[in-house]
């Protein structure tokens, strides 16, 4: 039985910058691939394609983490497509300005409709290869903030995105046949030396085998990890949840400080709130929910916690 840490993020003030999904924009269609990072690298769509941490990147309390040395997830072959969507938060700890390529998800080498999506000089960039110049957006993804950034290649043009808004498009003049997977995520194997490492964190990686539309992207991008804006913080353990993936009841421990639960699906709907009556083990009943990640908040008089988990 797996069991996951809260951390709580407490500001001095206890001023908490919160950002929950409030669209009715229906997705045009599930992930080929989606790595939450909730507990390892696994692709938690069920399509196998499940990824492996290299050097020093690791996952903790439902965060990819990477140290800009050599390190990343690698993920294997998915296809090929004619259409795709990469979707990713970001949270570089470096001012990637200096740096000429850094993080998204490179495919191998450099194969023919190979994909590049990644971040040149802190700016959102891909190329493919046969594909002419790179679409490069003009806003610069900043140091120690979370950012959200994505790629759709339609059959008529590819376009890129910072926190929901386009930031470049190209037109196509033929339909591409694209190469997916057999890529790193945070990184680029060149053929065998990993280079354009990122340094700091990333969270809800998507592929699709679509090109989703703005409303879409904009749906993705507000669905954001927590964070406490322009406030020093600090971090304390507080609690813990199992059984984590669950199939009928989740259990948090240590619950007699919570007030009350908030439970919301990937695209950020609440689909549950639990008042606690000062229970120390407080079990939450989730067995009619569908198979997916939800988000799990916990208020206290303290803070907010926020984690995941993964309902089978």
């Amino acid at each position: 039985m797996r069991k996951i840490t809260f951390t709580f993020a407490l500001s001095v003030v206890l001023a908490f910058v919160l950002k929950v999904s409030t669209s009715n924009v229906v997705l045009a269609a599930d992930p080929v691939a989606h790595y939450t990072f909730a507990s390892d690298a696994s692709d938690v769509t069920g399509n196998g394609y499940d990824g492996t941490l290299i050097g020093d990147a690791k996952v903790d309390s439902g965060y990819l983490y990477l140290d800009g040395d050599d390190d990343g997830v690698e993920i294997p072959e998915i296809g090929i497509q004619n259409e795709l969507t990469y979707a990713m938060w970001v949270y570089p700890t470096a001012d990637l300005t200096t740096i000429e390529f850094s993080g998204g998800i490179n495919i191998n080498s450099w194969p023919e409709n190979g994909i590049h999506f990644k971040l040149h000089n802190g700016l959102v960039n891909v190329g493919i290869n046969n594909f002419g110049a790179d679409v490069e957006g003009t806003t610069v993804v900043l140091p120690n903030e979370w950012s959200h950034i994505a790629l759709t290649v339609s059959e008529s043009d590819a376009n890129i995105y910072l926190n929901g808004v386009n930031e470049g498009t190209k037109s196509l003049d033929k339909v591409w046949d694209l190469i997916v997977g057999t890529a790193y995520i945070g990184a680029w194997n060149n053929n065998g030396t990993i280079e354009r490492e990122m340094a700091g964190k990333m969270d809800n990686v998507y592929i699709f085998d679509v090109a989703l539309d703005e409303d879409e992207i904009a749906t993705l991008a507000e669905d954001t990890p927590i964070y406490v804006s322009g406030i020093s913080t600090k971090t304390f353990e507080l609690t813990t949840l199992y059984p984590n993936p669950v199939n009928d009841v989740l259990y948090i421990e240590n619950a007699s400080g919570i007030e009350n639960v908030e439970i919301y699906d990937i695209v950020g709907n609440l689909v549950l709130n639990v008042k606690n009556d000062n229970n120390a083990l407080l079990p939450i009943n989730v067995s009619s929910f569908e198979s997916g990640v939800y988000m799990i908040r916990a208020y206290t008089s303290e803070g907010i916690s926020i984690s995941r988990f993964i309902k089978q």
